[in-house]
């Protein structure tokens, strides 16, 4: 695993693009501000923008009637255009696009088929070119719907710039869905919007999507059960629910990375996520940078929400009133799980809140270095955890938790074997890193309660056993001894310190 700071990221260093503020207001000095911490950290690779390419001529190209074949390749002889390749496909059909920007606004029908760019997404665009959905999924479809490999840009619509599967299911994988607006009054789900069916979504990233209601990057509404896993939010803007929404439905959230996504007006929620009477839960994700007028600068829960975050990294997210995780309203409920929140920015409650008879649990974690009022406030239960200020609860802490740069905590820290290792029992057993839990620390005096004579470490990284090396003489650890290791010898020769 790497040792970088956060290695499923594909960070940009670029701010949002168009927040999209109510007249009189600015995201810009909350965003600076976000900006500003966001930079002190490794960067990986920028994303990747839209493939550009030329519109192919239909000059001497030739239509045909209903083919057999599994897979028709676009643009060809017989299919010029997606359009009519779907006109001409049965359920089961590949339908395979070659490198190109296809400007075509989609509607799959009743088919239930795949959709594949054949290089994948850094060379295969479909741009709807501001004329609707880029690709609607109405016709009860099921999961077995493959949209894969593809850039999916310039869809503006009032739901699902980019996707707009209502009635149906779809799986989306290896995409790029970015620059799609629902901007028009009450317009929801800028990259994707689904009510009414399934949806799996793998290694997709969301870019710089805009709505001017709810789920700037996607919107997850009624009686719909979706996933997503190792995907990438990032620059997307809503009234509520910035990266993604989720209303009346069951939303499942894995391996994933939410960077710099907002709302765009005063008094509204949710900078990375939004629930509103929803199942959520989040695994392993790492919120960075979120900004947001009002609260729950990373995740807002409220109307009888039920939201578990577990082994999660909160990062330097900004609200300009309360808390980075908030639950509100009675029936709502919030269980934070290993995870490690340091310097968010709030006005008010800087890290976690409750009200009006929502409630929270706060276990195994590490809150330190935020800024803003009280750490905490509202009804919160809180134990085994390093808590700035200290709180209330068994097993917590109010000391330094001695965190590398990469927030993973450095030998000697209080964090090591001071969790209580029964809260991982029928939940996720694996850290931020997807590396095992409970791996004991033999120079380490436990603090914490064991299981079968392990603990398990607080926060969203288990300190890992460092293996004794195989052959004492590779001193760089590349598996022969040579000239380097003895130039690493000469160069520490003498005494020790």
């Amino acid at each position: 695993m790497s040792n970088e700071t956060f290695p499923r990221s594909a960070h940009a260093d670029t701010p949002l693009a168009d927040t999209n503020p109510v007249p009189g207001t600015s995201l810009g000095p909350l965003l600076e501000i976000a900006m500003t911490t966001h930079t002190t950290h490794h960067r990986h690779s920028v994303i990747h923008r839209l493939a550009s390419a030329g519109m192919f001529s239909l000059a001497g190209l030739l239509f045909a009637g209903t083919t057999n074949a599994s897979d028709l390749n676009v643009p060809s002889g017989l299919y010029p255009t997606i359009q009519i390749a779907l006109a001409n496909a049965v359920d089961g059909d590949v339908i395979i696009l070659a490198p190109n920007t296809y400007f075509e606004s989609l509607d799959l029908g009743t088919l239930d088929i795949t959709l594949r760019g054949s290089g994948g997404p850094d060379v295969t665009t479909i741009d709807a070119f501001g004329l609707g959905s880029v690709i609607q999924i109405n016709g009860g479809q099921t999961t077995a719907t493959l949209i894969e490999g593809l850039t999916i840009t310039g869809g503006l619509a009032a739901r699902g710039g980019g996707l707009n599967i209502t009635n149906a299911s779809a799986t989306i994988r290896n995409c790029r869905i970015v620059g799609n607006d629902c901007t028009v009054a009450g317009g929801d789900g800028g990259g994707l919007f689904i009510e009414n069916g399934t949806l799996v979504v793998e290694d997709t990233v969301f870019e710089d999507n805009h709505v001017a209601d709810v789920g700037g990057a996607v919107y997850c509404r009624t009686s719909t059960t979706t996933s997503f896993t190792r995907c990438h939010f990032e620059g997307n803007t809503a009234f509520r629910g910035g990266a993604l929404a989720a209303n009346g439905t069951n939303t499942t959230v894995t391996d994933s990375t939410f960077l710099l996504n907002g709302t765009n007006a005063i008094t509204e929620d949710g900078g990375a996520i939004w629930a509103f009477n929803a199942f959520v839960l989040a695994y392993r994700c790492h919120f960075e940078a979120n900004v947001v007028y009002d609260d729950g600068s990373a995740v807002m829960a409220e109307n009888s929400s039920i939201v578990d975050i577990e082994n999660s990294v909160f990062l330097n997210n900004v609200s300009d009133s309360n808390a980075t995780i908030y639950s509100l309203q009675s029936g709502t409920s919030v269980d934070v799980y290993h995870s490690t929140l340091v310097g968010n920015i709030a006005a008010g409650s800087s890290a976690l809140r409750t009200f009006d008879g929502g409630v929270m649990t706060f276990h195994n974690g590490i809150i330190w270095g935020n800024t803003g009022g009280s750490v905490i406030s509202g009804s919160v239960s809180a134990s085994y955890s390093v808590i700035q200020a200290g709180y209330v609860g068994s097993g917590n802490l109010s000391v330094d938790p001695l965190l590398d740069l990469n927030l993973r905590p450095l030998p000697g820290s209080p964090a090591i074997d001071a969790a209580n290792t029964y809260v991982l029992l029928g939940d996720d057993p694996l850290d931020f890193d997807s590396n095992p839990r409970a791996m004991d620390d033999p120079d380490v005096t436990d603090t914490g309660v064991p299981v079968y004579g392990l603990t398990a470490d607080m926060g969203a990284f288990e300190r890992q056993a460092v293996a004794a090396p195989t052959c004492p003489a590779d001193i760089n650890g590349e598996s022969q001894v040579d000239v380097e290791d003895l130039l690493i010898l000469l160069a520490a020769w003498g005494a020790c310190p």
